[in-house]
């Protein structure tokens, strides 16, 4: 199809021509740099912005990322006080933040936990892990879920006789160290009041 205009000028027809050329190039140039720099992981990360979830009771508080959704479920007459699961939109991305009644020692509960779970493990690391001069258990491992793996992360730390509990789990072929930055600071935002 050819387009006609009688009535512009033979040189700003020209000028305009070129310029749409140019700007085309520069689109496409443009799309695949920033593909390429998303492929090669070089590309760096919008930050993510965090809203401050805080208990009804007003007795602890964490960060989680503002664009992910946010539901608190209510468990009666259990081991299980809290519970506040997050999921991020756009991927399988999801995790909790839970209170728990635990009387029993927290490294000698998640040593039977491990030992009595079902669950088939790529890997299972565990270290300790600091939060406002406490110690806590971080848990560092990749999970066989149906036919893939997700990468999960957890931190428990124990005050008196609750146990709080970080969960994070990402499908493994969608994991990249923003994943690890935002459990970072999730983690290290959790305020507990006791």
């Amino acid at each position: 199809m050819f387009l006609y205009f009688p009535n512009i000028n033979k040189r700003l027809l020209l000028i305009l021509v070129s310029l749409m050329i140019c700007l085309t190039s520069f689109s496409i140039v443009t799309c695949l740099l920033g593909h390429t720099r998303l492929f090669y992981g070089n590309a760096k990360s919008e930050p993510k912005q965090f809203t401050t979830y805080k208990s009804a009771q007003d007795n602890f508080s964490f960060d989680y990322p503002s664009d992910y959704q946010l539901e608190v479920h209510n468990f009666h007459g259990g081991e299980i006080l809290h519970h506040i699961s997050f999921r991020e939109k756009e991927t399988a991305s999801h995790g909790f933040f839970q209170v728990w009644i635990l009387e029993d020692d927290l490294e000698s509960f998640l040593e039977k936990s491990i030992a009595d779970s079902q669950n088939s493990y790529k890997y299972f690391d565990i270290k300790k892990k600091e939060l406002s001069g406490d110690e806590g258990i971080f848990w560092d491992y990749s999970v066989a879920v149906g036919s893939g793996f997700f990468k999960a992360s957890e931190f428990f730390i124990k005050r008196n006789s609750n146990m709080y509990r970080l969960s994070y789990f990402v499908p493994e072929e969608n994991w990249d160290e923003k994943y690890n930055e935002i459990f970072e600071h999730m983690q290290k935002s959790i305020i507990i009041k006791e």
